[in-house]
């Protein structure tokens, strides 16, 4: 799969890029280049076995994760940006992402959460230059 944009929208409330000009209780939009790739789908359920070796099984729900990888972001306000929204869904507060924007039109919103537990950008050389591998959970 190429390469193409995503959008994400959050409501800022964690590490506020004051520099770009943002406040708290706010919602931003990002659109940035990157890969998502089409989401595992798993079952979530609950089984139980009988003695007799009867099978009983309760779904639970199913779950869908997103596995996103950004392009390079360049640039020292959209790497602030960028902390801002990772740090404003930390704490397992939905946004929105849409895999198939590639403008800050919404095509086909989804709410998520935050899946990651590592958050560390990757960085190449001695530039400026990072990048994110994360997981989103459909929600």
């Amino acid at each position: 799969m190429g390469r193409r944009s995503m959008r994400i929208v959050y409501t800022a409330i964690r590490s506020i890029a004051t520099d770009a000009g943002h406040s708290v209780d706010t919602e931003y939009s990002i659109v940035i280049a990157g890969v998502a790739i089409d989401p595992k789908r798993k079952r979530i359920v609950e089984e139980s076995i009988a003695l007799g070796g009867e099978v009983e099984t309760d779904l639970q729900r199913f779950e869908g994760l997103w596995n996103v990888q950004t392009d390079w972001i360049t640039t020292a306000n959209a790497r602030l940006i960028f902390a801002e929204f990772l740090d404003s869904v930390a704490g397992g507060e939905p946004f929105s992402f849409d895999p198939y924007a590639v403008t800050d039109s919404a095509v086909n919103p989804i709410s998520v959460i935050l899946a990651s537990t590592d958050l560390s950008p990757r960085r190449i050389g001695t530039l400026s230059f990072v990048d994110y591998a994360l997981a989103f959970r459909t929600i």
